[in-house]
């Protein structure tokens, strides 16, 4: 059985393999970008779910 891919664990691999390569400086940028990212996706999610419990109480 073949696992679909998902960004966060390929972000998730990269830090590791960084971390592991004693590669700090990297992994401290892709720990950033990761966390950025993932927060932008949190405040999507959160306007979205305001957007639709406002068109709820609309009706």
């Amino acid at each position: 059985m073949r696992r679909s891919r998902c960004p966060a664990r390929d972000e998730h691999a990269k830090i590791l393999k960084a971390i592991q390569r004693k590669r700090g400086d990297q992994a401290s940028l892709l720990l950033r970008a990761h966390i950025e990212t993932s927060q932008a996706e949190v405040r999507k999610i959160t306007l979205h779910q305001v957007h639709l419990a406002r068109q709820g109480s609309v009706r």
